[in-house]
């Protein structure tokens, strides 16, 4: 699933790619439930709108419209975009296209089709009603502390709550661990306080050298755990073989030893 640093990868493309265009039909072919309100509402509320600005709140991607309203986008589990001229270009799962007058196109695309679409008045109101949490990339130290510090529930299900942190995914919570040295099943409240400027300094750090090196993990420095998460994964650290645990419902690689 793209998690925050794909999300702003995307929407840095976006800008390069697709800012100032204005939309001059949009279509969609086999979205499932993709688009909430229907294509018909999409294409009444987007033709003849241009495409002017974009924000980020974790996993989603916000694009400003020239009316004053926005476009969100959810990536769900495979979703991703193109900028494209010709249908020898087009992506195999596109399902969701804007056509733009200088004879482009932007298409929406989804594998398993569980991202979605639509239009939205306010961010704030939307991001409120869906009780999507801060932006991590963005929270501060003792923010990111006071969301976790009294909880009695395990530290990495409670990381990965998008209504406190927003963007936060399976991967980089078994990161951020990792670095910090803390069990993910170890209880919030038993997380020394000092642990969690650690933990909100390393969480920066990963999102920051995720975008860097544009989420290709096997790029990134020697010390990242997900360059070898897996099953028969060694520690980038001492090189023990990796455990795999279940925590919260979700696949959990840590090294024994290092612990």
């Amino acid at each position: 699933m793209p998690e925050l640093p794909e999300v702003e990868l995307y929407r840095r493309q976006f800008e390069e790619m697709a800012l100032n265009q204005a939309i001059s039909s949009v279509e969609a072919e086999n979205e499932g439930r993709m688009i909430p309100g229907g294509v018909d509402n999409l294409r009444q509320a987007l033709i003849g709108n241009s495409l002017v600005g974009t924000r980020r709140i974790g996993k989603y991607l916000f694009i400003q419209l020239s009316d004053g309203n926005w476009l969100m986008w959810h990536f769900g589990l495979t979703g991703s975009f193109s900028y494209y001229q010709g249908e020898e270009m087009r992506h195999r799962f596109a399902r969701i296209f804007f056509h733009f007058g200088n004879g482009w196109t932007l298409s929406f695309n989804s594998l398993r089709k569980f991202s979605r679409m639509e239009v939205v008045e306010n961010i704030d109101a939307y991001q409120k009603k869906k009780k999507i949490g801060p932006d991590v990339g963005e929270i501060s130290p003792e923010d990111f502390a006071q969301a976790l510090i009294k909880k009695r529930t395990m530290i990495k299900p409670a990381l990965l709550e998008q209504k406190k942190f927003a963007g936060v995914g399976n991967w980089m919570a078994d990161e951020i661990l990792f670095w910090s040295r803390v069990h993910p099943e170890t209880r919030c409240y038993d997380v020394p306080a000092a642990t969690y400027h650690q933990l909100h300094q390393d969480l920066q750090e990963i999102i920051q050298t995720t975008i860097e090196f544009g989420a290709d993990y096997q790029t990134f420095p020697q010390k990242y755990l997900v360059r070898v998460r897996g099953d028969e994964g060694n520690c980038p650290r001492c090189g023990t073989e990796l455990t795999r645990l279940v925590v919260g419902g979700r696949g959990t690689y840590i090294c024994e030893k290092c612990l």
